[in-house]
């Protein structure tokens, strides 16, 4: 362990010019290589204000922060990602060839500005493909949340429909028994005031008239929601609309290359660092030069009585600086 140490104080200079220069290689490569264009688009975002209607999201927060938060979460699942890809491959088809879709997440960039506002950043190897992929974006939200609110809506109505049928088979079996009572009953036929009076016909058509109530609270719920359902649609369109488009981008994407540059020079500098203690390594292992005479004491068993005697550096000397004509005359005179 010495023996490292020793060899790395003695190297530790050559450690570090490798790290930096395998480092700046591999940033100046990261600066080249990331070629990556950046669209942009606006999104509009309002919560209704006359309508009576639950878009979901939380109430506490703005509507573009509700928006953002849920376009944040549709991007990590693997359907939503598929539903962009293959939108942007209808007219770009070799975008994100042979690369998982898990990476599309990283392309986009979603920002919210104020409390309406949505700015939506996207990142592709093409100009066309992030003008694309951003408009792919707004596209599947929207059709997300059309397919969600129209699931909600059927379960509801299909569980009221089935409640429905339920009890219009159970009113019939009353009505039925109803019917049966009065064809075994002339007096209460031809006497309609005795027939208000009989106990059993009152039950049984107060039981009806139950079911009916139900029927008509079941049907009016059903009425609901479907006028619910176009609402919901309807917002969705006005609500969550495209302000600006999405642009064609001329220049590549400062930042992009920046992070591309800082991740290469990582990565770089990582290399280099395991290059130099791999350098090191070997020297601790195969260089047997010493540096100081107790090593050579230690390897050879003997005492050390000298060494090679090594002559200092003489410095310059400065010329002499030529005497004052006054102290030259009084020199002469005195001899």
């Amino acid at each position: 362990m010495a023996r490292v140490f020793e060899t790395f104080f003695r190297h530790w200079p050559r450690l570090l010019l490798t790290v930096v220069l395998v480092g700046a290689l591999a940033a100046v490569i990261g600066w080249q290589q990331v070629e990556q264009y950046q669209s942009e688009e606006s999104i509009w975002t309002e919560r209704p204000t006359f309508l009576d209607i639950n878009l979901g999201g939380n109430p506490e927060l703005s509507s573009a922060l509700n928006q953002s938060n849920r376009l944040n979460q549709w991007l990590q699942t693997s359907s939503f990602r598929e539903n962009i890809i293959a939108r942007v491959r209808k007219t770009q088809p070799d975008y994100l060839a042979g690369a998982e879709n898990n990476v599309l997440a990283k392309n986009f960039n979603i920002k919210v500005s104020g409390n309406n506002l949505l700015t939506v950043r996207s990142l592709a190897a093409t100009p066309e493909q992030a003008r694309d992929q951003a408009q792919a974006l707004y596209d599947a939200a929207r059709e997300r949340y059309l397919a969600e609110v129209q699931a909600q809506s059927q379960d509801t109505t299909e569980v009221y429909r089935k409640r429905t049928t339920e009890l219009t088979a159970q009113q019939d079996v009353v009505n039925k028994s109803i019917t049966v009572y009065l064809a075994n009953r002339a007096d209460l036929r031809s006497n309609p005031a005795a027939a208000t009076l009989e106990p059993e016909l009152a039950r049984l058509r107060s039981q009806s008239q139950v079911y009916q109530n139900q029927l008509d609270a079941l049907q009016g719920r059903i009425e609901t929601i479907q006028q619910a359902l176009g609402v919901g649609i309807q917002g969705n369109t006005n609500l969550f609309r495209l302000e600006d488009r999405p642009f064609l981008p001329l220049t590549r994407s400062g930042t992009a290359r920046f992070f591309g540059a800082g991740l290469f020079g990582l990565l770089g500098g990582l290399a280099g660092l395991v290059l130099g203690l791999v350098y090191l390594a070997f020297l601790a292992t195969f260089d047997r030069s010493l540096a100081h005479p107790r090593q050579l004491a230690a390897l050879t068993g003997l005492p050390t009585y000298c060494t090679p005697y090594r002559r200092p550096a003489r410095p310059l000397q400065s010329a002499p600086s030529p005497l004052p004509a006054r102290r030259v005359e009084a020199e002469a005179a005195k001899r």
